[in-house]
């Protein structure tokens, strides 16, 4: 490593921030919650590049092999080279918020979002072991080849994962009431539903039923559990504040 800068330099940055440096290069990654990653001398301060994530982040960076690893709250996870020129090698989408940093063991990359565990590793197949939180069994299903992807990348391997289709169901049911609450074929029709209930009404409370029901399996299967999280992470944070006040 060259010599060491030894008077300080500052960087204008407004959010909390957190950072990891490139042994190799002297290079210092800087992530900030705001969204952004800075690439800097460190040894000398001098800034190289600075890349907009367009969203916050939770996670520090990870540089390892040359690269720079990174997630934000949106689920998107890039990968950035670890050179003064920015570049960027990679952009996945991984469908969840990333709120923790990318760790490498047994030259595997593990990604959590909030509801999948990624590992992703260099092997020309993939495999998924498919196994409920808590079993730490060896057991694996071998799923053959997973497909490319452009560059030759290996899709992500999902270790653990509360699946997201209880959600994207929710939404495209909810898009399906919203149509059939629009019951314009009853309009004209004077059907008495039991001798005495109009037809039109009769649709409207079988309608407030399925309604009802729909909402109690959101709530129960698709509710949003990171908000809760996110708002009890800052009522303690707040809790915490007023005491040392």
């Amino acid at each position: 490593m060259s010599k060491v800068r030894t008077d300080p330099f500052t960087l204008p940055l407004y959010d909390p921030f957190t950072v990891s440096i490139d042994p190799e290069t002297d290079l210092l990654f800087v992530g900030d919650f705001s969204g952004y990653v800075h690439c800097l001398d460190a040894n000398t301060g001098e800034l190289y590049w600075t890349h907009d994530m367009k969203a916050h982040m939770w996670g520090s960076t990870f540089v390892a092999d040359g690269k720079v690893y990174v997630g934000d709250e949106d689920g998107d996870f890039i990968i950035l080279a670890a050179t003064k020129e920015k570049k960027v090698i990679s952009e996945t989408n991984l469908g969840a918020p990333i709120y923790s940093t990318p760790i490498v063991a047994n030259g595997v990359l593990y990604v959590g979002t909030q509801s999948h565990l990624y590992a992703i590793h260099d092997e020309a197949r993939a495999q998924l072991t498919n196994r409920p939180a808590g079993d730490h069994s060896n057991q694996t299903m071998n799923e053959g080849n997973a497909g490319s992807q452009p560059g030759g990348a290996v899709p992500p391997v999902v270790i653990h994962t509360r699946k997201l289709w209880p959600r994207r169901l929710v939404w495209i049911w909810v898009g399906v009431l919203f149509l059939l609450h629009h019951d314009y074929w009853w309009w004209d029709d004077r059907t008495l539903v039991f001798g005495f209930i109009p037809i039109g009404l009769a649709y409207h409370s079988a309608y407030s039923v399925v309604a009802g029901i729909t909402w109690w399996l959101a709530i129960r299967h698709a509710w949003p559990e990171e908000i809760e999280e996110w708002a009890s992470a800052g009522e303690s944070e707040g809790a915490a504040n007023r005491r040392v006040k």
